[in-house]
């Protein structure tokens, strides 16, 4: 277990409903020439089959009442608690309707019984697109560590 650092507590403390402390980042992509009608959903399918799940996407922040709280490293995770999927209606899927799904993806708070992190794939934007959207608790990453890894 690794103990927070007094900045990651700091979010912690500072968190509430009406000012959650996650990070988020939206990519929209174009789905590759040739590509099968059903390839954002099959993209999601096999996003959910992966097995191995790496630090900081499988811990946990355990709070105790005698020490300093730390993360906790889960034997397993639920990658369907993690990893969703969306589809845009036809008629109703433009830019604007992608930007209110975003947001309304992005205000709730992470829930801390789990690893705080969420992959959002989004199917049935115009012009042949999807998106993901990322969404991460703060103390687990900044949007400079998230564009890194999306990058990586």
């Amino acid at each position: 277990m690794n103990n927070l650092s007094l900045l990651d507590l700091g979010f912690f403390i500072a968190e509430s409903r009406e000012s959650p402390k996650h990070v988020g980042g939206l990519l929209i992509c174009k789905r590759p020439p040739k590509a099968a009608a059903g390839f954002v959903r099959s993209l999601y399918k096999e996003l959910l089959d992966f097995t191995t799940v790496e630090a900081p996407f499988n811990r946990v922040i355990n709070f105790s009442r005698t020490a300093m709280p730390c993360w906790q490293t889960c034997d397993t995770i639920d990658l369907r608690q993690h990893i969703f999927y969306h589809k845009l209606a036809a008629g109703k899927n433009g830019r604007a309707e992608l930007y209110r799904l975003v947001s309304d993806l992005h205000t709730p708070m992470l829930d801390r019984s789990r690893p705080l992190w969420e992959f959002h794939v989004i199917d049935g934007i115009s012009e042949g697109r999807f998106a993901i959207y990322q969404k991460m608790h703060h103390a687990c990453a900044d949007g400079v560590t998230m564009a890194r890894w999306t990058a990586e």
